[in-house]
């Protein structure tokens, strides 16, 4: 073979393997990022927007140098109002004493899944209703995950459907409870938190097939909405209401699980809240005419 091109074909040989290795491992990083809703968070003037998250790797090397870096595309949000440390479930360890660090951290050596939190802090210079798109990248010695894009909103307020407001199953006629709890996240200047004082509106949307009621006093049945006025400082407001099924149509088998959908609005906050809901087959037998009857219902 011509010398010219057995050089040419180790080189090309190189080249392609040489690339493949300088490039394992990339895109083997999961990464998971949970705000108050989804990839959302909310947080006060005064005061913090929190996330939290896992890492954990797929790759075979070991991924030194974990690293957790945050942007920001508004340019009057900067990357060091975002502090970026350990979860422990409870609490973002970013506060003096901590292992933290502000617009990135490297968290050494991946031992497992890394559980990590990024508190970012909002200044006086926002008003509620505002926000920014936040960026948080992740990357190793060995590895890479892709970006993951976040929403800071700035807001006193949040509402928070807890977990057991899922999957609860209906037959036809037979009601459920469900709680949707208003918490109060407003704080002064010197970020101790105050009293909410504007109104909150929650009304539900487009409950075909379903009745909505309520005991609370804000509660009105003819507007089919609930008004809350004031939430102590620091406190939030759990409003109770019942949901009935009364049309066999929605029956999962049907049409799918049900998804009721519930818009919340206040002091220029917009949130949208579901519950989700399986109904049950109903079946009936009717039976006319004189005489005896004979009925096989597969019992």
């Amino acid at each position: 073979m011509n010398p010219l091109r057995i050089f040419l074909l180790a080189g090309l040989l190189f080249f392609v393997f040489g690339m493949n290795d300088a490039e394992a491992g990339d895109g083997d990083l999961d990464v998971t990022l949970t705000g108050d809703d989804e990839h959302t968070t909310y947080g006060p003037k005064y005061g913090n927007a929190l996330f939290t998250g896992t890492v954990s790797s797929d790759s075979p090397d070991s991924d030194d140098n974990l690293t957790v870096s945050v942007t920001f595309s508004e340019s009057d949000w900067d990357s060091d109002q975002a502090s970026i440390g350990y979860w422990d479930d409870e609490e973002c360890a970013v506060n003096d004493g901590d292992d933290y660090g502000t617009g990135s951290y490297d968290f050494g050596t991946l031992d497992g899944i890394l559980e990590y939190c990024i508190s970012v802090s909002i200044g006086g210079d926002v008003d509620n209703g505002d926000s920014s798109e936040m960026t948080i990248s992740v990357s190793s010695s060995s590895s890479t995950a892709n970006d993951i894009n976040s929403q800071i909103l700035v807001s006193d307020w949040v509402a928070i459907s807890p977990p057991e407001n899922q999957l609860k199953d209906f037959d036809i006629d037979e009601t459920n409870t469900y709680t949707i709890h208003l918490q109060n996240r407003k704080l002064d200047e010197t970020g101790d938190p105050v009293a909410f004082s504007d109104t909150i509106v929650l009304a539900p949307s487009g409950l075909h097939g379903w009745i909505m009621d309520s005991d609370d006093s804000g509660w009105d049945p003819m507007e089919m909405e609930f008004t809350l006025g004031y939430i102590d400082a620091g406190g939030s407001y759990a409003f109770v209401f019942s949901i009935t099924a009364t049309d066999q149509l929605l029956a999962s088998s049907y049409v799918g699980n049900s998804i009721l959908p519930f818009q919340i609005s206040g002091n220029n906050i917009f949130m949208l809240r579901t519950i989700e809901a399986i109904v049950n087959d109903y079946f009936a037998v009717s039976v006319q005419g004189s005489g005896n009857q004979d009925v096989d219902n597969g019992c």
